[in-house]
């Protein structure tokens, strides 16, 4: 189990990574496509199940992070239906509020503000 916490680890420090450096539109948009792959993978797996929300909050994130950078490139029709993926997940964790808009300051304040986050966590 712990190998799978730290390879989602290191997948979301490189999408920080990516999403930090400038014109690099296509490689986030191809790793975000590539990390959801992965997530809906190992979520099937039957011996993850102890992680499976884990996961589909990593995967909802990645839906959502996918629709931001579908909607900064100009494809509407995508970024609508990443974002209906990541609410469908959220809304199966619980979550009340799974607005498109309370979702991407969730997501911005993950995945696309390292710096907030690494502030936050050191209080």
């Amino acid at each position: 189990m712990l190998s799978v916490l730290d390879d989602l680890q290191t997948m979301e420090i490189f999408a920080s990574a990516l999403a930090a450096s400038s014109g690099k539109e296509l490689e986030l948009g191809e790793y975000l496509r590539a990390e959801i792959t992965e997530l809906e993978r190992l979520k099937g797996r039957p011996d993850y199940r102890e992680i499976k929300p884990i996961l589909e909050m990593q995967l909802g994130l990645a839906y959502v992070n996918a629709a931001m950078a579908e909607e900064q490139s100009g494809h509407k029709d995508r970024a609508d239906s990443d974002m209906k993926s990541a609410q469908a997940l959220f809304q199966s964790l619980g979550w009340k509020d799974y607005s498109a808009d309370a979702l991407r300051v969730a997501a911005k304040r993950e995945r696309w503000n390292p710096q907030a986050r690494t502030k936050e966590r050191g209080k």
